[in-house]
């Protein structure tokens, strides 16, 4: 090797060396009231907490830096986190911030914080409560959504094992992603007519969900939405559904699909359970095709009939 080459590879050991003293300044662990936090400070950003924490009350600023953001899962896994309390300074919190946080019971936003609020159960909300953000994994039994929330966010109820029922207020348009993912004990749920979109993942592996009513406004049932309902064994699409995602059903316990309008979309796999379910049309609508549609059995239907 040259002496030239010499003189870059030293220079490149030093810089990568100098690189991760930095990181490791900047990820320092600071002791705050409740918890070790790692806080970098050039972004005022709760990056991550130490495992054992209990109870978390994050402070407005530390060391003189504000405390601005909460970094993408910076709790997550957190099994012993009770409580947390975020101050006014903080106006932005990353996806899954407080996932799996199986002992959660409720966080705590300052009045005066501008972006977010909660309520009496300890539930996240942006400020003017239009968008449901987060509920603690303790929640259980049944919930009412209040009314004035437009959207429920991507992982908001995420893992609230004790669930058991929910009803989503008139206004809500978007279920989000993997809103009710490991509700193992969600048996029902009430959808509103306003909803148009069930996002990804929606209800994954809700395992006891045994029927879901869908309203007439639902477009689109997104990859995975009902995988893994296995307590589900039929369910009615409105005329409104035009679009069905990847494994929207699959693995479900669905062995009769009653749809009330043209036929949809369809994505890979849909309907692929243990045993391929029947796909019941009107007839008269369109799209259909006997005597099987998509590699699904199928067979004509009359909802006005009696029984049905």
């Amino acid at each position: 090797m040259d002496r030239k080459r010499k003189k870059l590879l030293v220079f490149a050991i030093l810089f990568s060396l100098l690189l991760v003293g930095a990181a490791i300044f900047l990820l320092n662990s600071l002791s705050v009231r409740g918890c070790n936090l790692y806080f970098a400070e050039e972004t005022g950003t709760v990056l991550n907490c130490d495992g054992t924490v209990r109870w978390a009350y994050i402070p407005a600023e530390i060391d003189g830096v504000a405390v601005e953001s909460i970094a993408p899962l910076a709790f997550s896994h957190c099994d012993k986190l009770t409580t947390v309390s975020i101050p006014a300074s903080v106006i932005d919190i990353g996806w899954g911030a407080f996932q799996d946080c199986s002992s959660l019971r409720g966080i705590w936003v300052d009045p005066n914080n501008p972006a977010y609020s909660s309520d009496e159960n300890g539930v996240l909300f942006n400020k003017d409560k239009t968008q449901l953000i987060f509920c603690p994994t303790t929640c259980e039994g049944a919930y009412v959504i209040p009314d004035g929330v437009t959207c429920i966010g991507n992982r908001a109820f995420w893992g609230c094992e004790n669930l058991t029922s929910v009803s989503i207020p008139d206004g809500v348009t978007h279920i989000g992603e993997d809103t009710f993912r490991y509700c193992f004990n969600l048996t029902s749920v009430t959808i509103s007519n306003s909803v148009s979109i069930i996002d990804k993942n929606a209800f994954y592996c809700c395992t006891k969900l045994a029927s879901v009513i869908l309203p007439d406004s639902v477009s689109t049932i997104s990859d995975s939405a009902f995988r893994y309902c296995e307590s589900l064994t039929s369910v009615t699409l409105p005329s409104s559904v035009s679009s069905i995602g990847h494994r929207a059903f699959e693995n479900s316990g669905v062995t009769a699909v009653y749809f009330m309008g043209n036929a949809p979309e369809l994505g890979v796999g849909v309907f692929d359970t243990e045993e391929r379910p029947t796909i019941y049309y009107i007839e008269g609508t369109s799209g259909w095709t006997d005597p099987m549609w998509k590699d699904y059995p199928t067979a004509t239907w009359n909802p006005d009939a009696p029984g049905n």
